[in-house]
């Protein structure tokens, strides 16, 4: 009598993550840096005999559309970020949009673990627009083994951004009077800037100068003569404020949510010296330097 026994020695081919670390985003609006999140996966694509290492791609879904590999509509995420997620393993690289297969070949080379690194940069302009505070970006990380049987896997993986209080000026520019410019009383030149507010609220502006810190604002030659001045001080829809000497403006002003103030600078700058105290001084430049502060409520 003679016994045949068949064993099947078919591979399988499986995709499992064994771990995903993430830290969380402290936005500075004034640091590059601090717009991207590196995200730290451990997993494994292998086959279960006869080979070593398999093929695989990745794909990022909101939590809630997550279900088959079928891909829905962009996620959530997107609109969030700038540019596609960039992930790098093992000498290899690949980019990405959500709600996408990456396309690149990527491959392991061991049955074990290994370490990948999926990279978020997220838009300035965007988080520029959040309210202060926490928050949480929640989305399904899903690995797929491309080879044999196309095991999936998913990972639950959460973001925690902290946007503080910040207030930025920018495109301030020097303010040069001439003589020439009087115009009435007083000579006089303004100049408009950006006044950022990450939660668009109200803030306090307060001047002070070089030549008389703390005192009246003055002029100064380089032979040491003085020439005062005042600044005045608006924004769209509002009344001029003004300042004879350094101290902060009476009133609140509103800041802009977006960083370059969508382009359309949102404050006035007015430099004023009267024009009968020109003819009590010689023909000479008169210089200061003037500190401007910004502070939220």
């Amino acid at each position: 009598m003679v016994f045949i026994t068949l064993f099947n020695t078919e591979a399988q081919a499986f995709f499992d993550f064994n771990y995903v670390t993430t830290g969380q985003l402290n936005w500075n609006p004034e640091n590059n840096n601090s717009l991207q999140v590196a995200i730290t996966v451990g997993f494994s694509s292998w086959c279960s005999s006869g080979c070593i290492g398999q093929e695989y791609r990745l794909a990022i879904f909101d939590d809630y559309q997550y279900g088959t590999p079928v891909l829905g509509p962009q996620p959530v995420l997107n609109k969030y970020l700038n540019g596609p997620v960039k992930w790098s393993q093992g000498g290899q690289s690949a980019s990405f949009n959500p709600g996408e297969w990456s396309t690149a070949a990527l491959t392991t080379h061991t049955n074990g673990q290994v370490t990948g690194t999926l990279t978020l940069t997220f838009d300035r302009d965007v988080l520029g627009g959040l309210q202060q505070g926490s928050h949480q970006f929640t989305f399904m990380l899903v690995g797929e083994d491309t080879e044999n049987t196309t095991h999936i896997d998913k990972r639950l993986v959460s973001i925690l951004i902290n946007i503080p209080s910040t207030v930025k000026i920018s495109n301030l520019e020097d303010v040069n009077l001439f003589y020439a410019e009087w115009s009435g009383s007083w000579i006089w030149k303004q100049t408009t800037f950006c006044v950022f507010d990450s939660l668009g609220g109200w803030y306090r502006i307060s001047f002070n100068g070089a030549n008389n810190p703390g005192g009246s604002f003055e002029l100064k030659s380089a032979a040491g003569r003085q020439l005062h001045y005042r600044v005045s001080y608006q924004t769209p829809g509002s009344n001029w404020q003004l300042l004879n000497a350094a101290g902060m403006m009476p009133r609140w002003f509103q800041g802009s949510r977006s960083l370059d103030c969508n382009g359309q600078n949102n404050a006035i700058l007015r430099v004023e010296i009267y024009g009968q105290d020109v003819y009590k001084v010689p023909v000479d430049t008169y210089s200061d330097t003037l500190t401007i502060t910004v502070s939220v409520n």
